[in-house]
């Protein structure tokens, strides 16, 4: 809607009302070009009672900005009303990549004889959160005035998406008064931008040039001076052949241009590459730092944008730069450090060297994407690993120079079907949290001696097992959700050893579980809910071992008993221990593929044949006066006696039962 001013403060940004920064304009806005009422591109407000008018709307209340230099003619601006606690509008984002040293200014009313204004608060964002800039407001006199400079704090330097806030809380003035502004500008120093010539040495001036071609002059006569921008595009390989300090405040190094350009940088091992404090490295998309040196051109601070490899090449053991890495590769033949908190969010290429976690318990090392190469993750019994993002991570090998190969944390959250596979045998100490994805135990050892949290269902993650792979649940600590095996198939549902030693807790199996060896308890509780199945194989003959203090097994077992076939013929065969079993037990029908297939009174196939091919019947000595008689599907079978049972699928073969 049209407001009618009687008083108005006017926010002009002219370029000759302000005095000279002797600095390049990145906006200039004097609201000449919006519809009245409306607010000019780039300009927002969430509020209505931000406008662009004309003088001529303003009923006379006020006179057109007056101070030399001004447009004169539109102005933006705003009431105090109580209808709005606060009212703000937003001048950006802008583009300040290249630009430091900022400052804005505009042309300002205050209104005085219609009551006070309210405080004018400056912020600037650069895509987060505003921070306040300290300035001082013009008079509040009914008059025009031009806004000394205001200088943008450095934390607005090189921003590609700098925004900048005006903002006023009603309470600090009086209803009904107005504020105006014409003349907006946002100036800054635009660095010099300088590019490499494609085949130059870097550290020699003359490869650099302003041309986007890098080529002719004029060169950087230096590369100490301060805000210079080196791009190295225009080639696929490039190096030094001697020491490149890029050591000016402000100045930049960026690898690559992220679309057109990936070169690589290599940093020779005879030759140091470095960025003072205060100066900036950045490896672009698809474009890779090799560092065969062992000086790194920076300890922190650098950017790694998505997509970006750095090579870690050198012959020793170095640290690795404290950033976000996107791609991560460890190579030279020797290992590396992590030495403070480390994310990385693309591969982790180990290529035939370790990482070597951290030592402190302070600092995490986090993997977002793939894991992939001969080497591995070297631990201690303060490492803490987090494995988080989405899919395959790969296989994860970890390493320790000591036995067994241990970690203090590992917190695996890989969503949308993530899954890694273990590598090594490890036992984690302290936190071992599976929020979502799945474990491939890989045939390896995994001990959990701390708090534990499983997945809540098999569709956040399981464990995936094989006939070798084992789990150990020991130490101290609660255990959190059920424990749930992959169903894919029953080697994936498999364990080699289950072994239960955590005293005053206890374990659910969430699905089911094949035992091939055993499973050993002492001080835990296990629930099986009738999920656990005792495999008997022509190698193994799983068990439970003793059940030490504290321990305890509640819920159905099923138990599998095997006997090899080839010959048809007489076989003694018992019910394993189990009490409370029948002959019927055993009987699954034709086509069964965990019980037999029995003949006999009362089973599923009767007295004939079984399924027409296999026949398996059943006698025993019930009177203990060597009469052995043929058996009926009631028949009990008692733990330590023997049956006699009879295999066949042929006159001359048997099946394995």
């Amino acid at each position: 809607m049209k407001k009618i001013y009687q008083k108005v403060l006017a926010f002009s940004l002219a370029l000759t009302s302000i005095t000279s920064f002797s600095q390049t304009t990145i906006k200039l806005e004097n609201f000449d070009g919006a519809v009245p009422q409306g607010l000019p591109t780039g300009v927002t407000s969430s509020s209505l009672d931000w406008v662009t008018d004309a003088n001529s709307s303003n009923g006379g209340g006020v006179t057109p900005c007056n101070v030399a230099g001004t447009s004169a003619l539109n102005v933006l601006a705003a009431t105090c009303t109580a209808s709005v606690a606060v009212q703000e509008v937003v001048f950006g984002p802008f583009d300040a990549t290249f630009f430091t040293t900022m400052k804005v200014s505009w042309n300002g009313y205050r209104t005085l004889t219609n009551g006070a204004s309210p405080t004018l608060s400056l912020s600037f964002s650069t895509g987060g959160a505003y921070t306040n800039i300290p300035f001082t407001d013009v008079l509040t006199d009914d008059l025009w005035h031009a806004l000394s400079t205001v200088s943008i704090p450095a934390g607005a330097n090189n921003s590609p998406s700098l925004s900048i806030k005006l903002s006023y809380d009603v309470s600090t003035g009086t209803n009904g008064s107005f504020i105006a502004f014409d003349d907006w500008l946002l100036q800054g120093f635009q660095s010099p931008v300088y590019y490499w010539d494609g085949s130059g040495f870097l550290n020699n001036p003359i490869s650099w040039s302003l041309n986007t071609n890098g080529v002719g002059a004029p060169h950087p006569a230096d590369f100490i001076s301060a805000s210079q921008i080196f791009n190295i595009v225009n080639g696929t390989a490039a190096t030094i052949n001697a020491a490149w300090p890029v050591s000016g405040s402000g100045a930049k190094v960026i690898v690559g241009d992220g679309t057109t350009w990936n070169p690589n940088f290599t940093v020779p091992s005879g030759f140091v590459f470095s960025i003072a404090s205060g100066s900036m490295l950045t490896v672009s998309n698809n474009a890779t730092l090799t560092l065969q040196n062992t000086t790194l051109p920076v300890t922190s601070g650098a950017t790694f944008t998505t997509g970006s490899t750095v090579n870690y090449a050198q012959n020793s053991v170095v640290n690795i730069i404290s950033a976000i890495h996107s791609n991560l590769t460890i190579s030279g033949g020797s290992n590396k450090s992590q030495g403070s908190s480390l994310i990385i969010n693309g591969i982790l290429n180990l290529n035939g060297a370790n990482l070597q976690a951290s030592n402190s318990s302070l600092n995490t090392l986090t993997i977002n994407g793939t894991i992939t190469g001969s080497g591995a993750l070297q631990t201690t019994g303060n490492s803490n690993i987090n494995i988080n993002g989405t899919g395959t991570l790969g296989t994860i090998t970890f390493s320790s120079t000591t036995v067994p190969i241990i970690c203090r944390n590992l917190v695996i959250n890989r969503t949308s079907s993530g899954s890694l596979v273990l590598g090594s045998d490890l036992k984690v100490n302290n936190v071992y949290n599976q929020t979502a994805g799945s474990v491939n135990l890989n045939s390896k050892s995994l001990t959990l001696n701390g708090t534990t949290t499983f997945p809540s269902s098999a569709v956040n993650g399981s464990f995936i097992g094989s006939s070798a792979s084992a789990v150990t649940l020991s130490g101290a600590g609660i255990v959190t959700n059920s424990f749930l095996m992959s169903q894919t198939s029953s080697t994936t549902r498999s364990l080699l050893v289950l072994n239960l030693i955590r005293p005053s807790q206890s374990l659910t199996l969430g699905n089911a579980l094949e035992i091939l060896d055993s499973v050993s308890i002492s001080g835990t509780a296990l629930t099986t809910g009738g999920f656990l199945t005792l495999k008997s194989t022509s190698a193994l003959k799983a068990r439970i071992a003793e059940i030490k203090a504290g321990g305890s097994i509640s819920g159905n077992i099923t138990v599998e008993t095997f006997i090899p076939g080839s010959i048809a013929g007489w076989r003694n065969l018992g019910p394993a221990g189990i009490n409370g079993l029948s002959l019927s037990n055993w009987d699954g029908g034709s086509g069964s593929s965990s019980n037999f297939a029995m003949t006999c009174l009362g089973c599923i196939n009767g007295v004939t044949s079984a399924g027409g091919s296999n026949f398996v019947s059943a006698q025993s000595d019930a009177a203990g006066n060597g009469t052995y008689v043929e058996m009926v599907s009631s028949d009990a079978l008692t733990p330590g006696t023997g049956y006699w049972i009879y295999d066949a699928n042929s006159l001359t073969s048997a099946i394995n039962i």
